[in-house]
């Protein structure tokens, strides 16, 4: 009498030098309305900055009229230091909503490389995600992610093989970005540093607005350069979703033709 036989068992998660997913997404989850908002406020750092520097270069002929001994009034320095402080509550809100959705976008298309045919991804998708305000990590961990998805969006790229599709070329765009990006943080941390150590006189001050205008220009740079990256990644991913959907009723299609001609248990 020949035993019944058992179900195979669901193979298991092995993370082998990177990161398995324990359930992997239903369905392609396109950008559509979070890629537009995105975009949306993206383009609004073009002009935020410009309006960021146009606040701030007054002060720098403030200084120079003080040091020349010029006349000034002290109401001018208080509306001066007024304007820079509203400006500095609205860059930061600017900075906390874009990085909101930016990085709710980043995650979408990252977890998109799952449903593409990825055993695995060279991050976990919530680390991707924290990675941003991690210190040390923040630095490398984006942009990693970000060219993994680059690459693993392509359509023409096999997301089954192990290897192959990691090791493609990644946009120009995507690391001209990248360097834009680091060198706004790098401007605006270094640099006021800096400010801080030429002390509370009009040497700090010129100091401080020479690196805040610095970083308002860097900003600019990486907003616009983003914008192409956003619409690159979401294109290609657009592109690659009916291919790997064709793909997925094939081989349901198949494993279905299979099942209906395979001999009953136990013959």
């Amino acid at each position: 009498m020949t035993e019944p036989r058992r179900p195979p068992r669901a193979p298991r998660n092995r993370i082998r030098g990177a990161f398995a997913t324990r359930e992997r997404p239903r369905d392609f989850a396109p950008g559509g309305g979070l890629s537009v908002v995105l975009l949306v406020l993206l383009s609004c750092w073009g002009p935020l900055s410009i309006a960021a520097v146009t606040v701030r270069l007054p002060v720098l002929e403030f200084v120079r009229r003080v040091e020349t001994g010029s006349e000034f009034a002290a109401e001018e320095a208080l509306v001066l230091d007024a304007r820079i402080e509203a400006m500095a509550i609205v860059e930061l809100g600017a900075v906390i909503l874009t990085g909101a959705v930016f990085i709710a976008w980043y995650r979408r298309v990252y977890r998109n490389l799952l449903w593409f045919g990825a055993d695995r991804l060279g991050e976990s998708v919530g680390w991707a995600s924290w990675s941003w305000v991690v210190p040390i990590a923040a630095w490398f961990v984006p942009y990693r992610v970000l060219r993994e998805t680059w690459r693993g969006s392509d359509p023409d790229a096999d997301l089954t093989a192990t290897r192959g599709w990691r090791s493609g070329p990644a946009a120009p765009a995507l690391r001209a970005w990248w360097l834009a990006w680091v060198a706004a943080n790098l401007v605006s941390g270094l640099g006021s540093r800096i400010a801080r150590s030429a002390g509370d006189g009009l040497d700090g001050v010129r100091w401080q607005v020479n690196v805040d205008v610095a970083g308002d220009l860097f900003t600019a740079v990486a907003a616009a350069l983003a914008i192409v990256v956003v619409r690159d990644i979401d294109r290609r991913q657009a592109r690659k979703a009916p291919i790997v959907r064709r793909a997925i009723a094939d081989r349901n299609a198949a494993a279905a033709a299979e099942e209906d001609g395979a001999p009953a248990p136990g013959r």
